[in-house]
């Protein structure tokens, strides 16, 4: 008997179906982005809710944060503070777009290759979460493409022809800088972070911002494998960090996905990003 993952011997290919949702969900969200519920934008908000509560304690006016006219409020789970909504005397989870996968996987296998009407009704139960994700998903998932006979190619190739294929689909172009946030924040009441990584897409202007606790190439590398996991290997990372960075690529190179791209040199944005970012951190850290 197969088990629920494992229908007519295909099993769940976990990198292959990563990969092809990243590309689905970046081409399905090019200019809605800015809305989406982050994690970034999840600790903004706690940050707010905490903002508001103080200013409600002092008599302060003040907006609280709601999402579609239901207000949010902060809650604990296994140590870590998350935003939750109440629906229909319902706790409901506010789901990071960067946690929706492993979440969507798990309950995937689970409910037997479910599919987008039932996984929205279970999800629906603890989750407020984002329904072009989940379609995304769904489309995505190389068990339910060979049940429904499509075309299953981009999950069969091998590993360099998906990494190439990402980084067309994907970002062709980003830019890399580390920036350091010493004079912007007290270090003992920021976890240690010193440093701040700017990853920033040059075609959109889209900035994913990583802060870092020193600088070194190990750590870098962690972080945007992690991103490059989530959104997908650039074609081209310009930095002023070249040597850094490809030691940094170096250690990627070891990775189990070995993610691999090019590297130049860039000044023009360097000063101009700088100043953006550190003046953003320093009335960030000022409210």
């Amino acid at each position: 008997m197969a088990m629920p993952w494992q229908i007519e011997d295909c099993l769940f290919n976990y990198d292959a179906v990563k990969m092809a949702y990243n590309t689905r969900v970046n081409n399905c969200l090019k200019t809605k982005k800015a809305g989406l519920w982050t994690r970034n934008k999840v600790r903004e908000s706690i940050l707010r809710i905490r903002t508001y509560r103080q200013k409600q304690k002092s008599g302060l006016p003040c907006l609280p944060v709601t999402i579609e006219g239901t207000e949010v409020d902060i809650a604990t789970e296994n140590g870590v503070e998350i935003l939750i909504l109440v629906k229909d005397k319902k706790i409901i989870e506010v789901l990071p777009c960067e946690d929706c996968f492993d979440v969507f996987v798990d309950l995937h296998l689970r409910q037997s290759h479910a599919g987008y009407a039932r996984m929205s009704e279970v999800l629906q139960t603890y989750f407020y979460f984002s329904s072009v994700h989940l379609e995304c998903f769904v489309l995505s998932c190389n068990v339910c493409i060979q049940q429904r006979g499509e075309d299953i190619n981009m999950l069969q190739a091998s590993d360099k022809d998906l990494e190439n294929k990402q980084c067309n689909l994907l970002v062709h172009i980003t830019f890399l800088d580390v920036i350091d946030v010493t004079r912007s924040v007290n270090v003992n009441e920021n976890f240690g972070f010193t440093y701040m990584l700017v990853y920033k897409e040059m075609a959109s202007g889209y900035i994913l911002l990583r802060p870092l606790k020193k600088l070194d190439p190990e750590e870098v590398a962690l972080e945007l494998y992690n991103i490059f996991t989530d959104f997908g290997p650039p074609e081209t990372i310009e930095t002023t960090h070249i040597d850094f960075l490809i030691v940094v690529m170096d250690l990627l190179k070891e990775t189990p996905i070995k993610y691999y791209c090019t590297i130049s040199d860039n000044q023009s944005d360097n000063e101009t990003l700088r100043c953006e970012i550190t003046e953003n951190i320093n009335e960030w850290m000022e409210t």
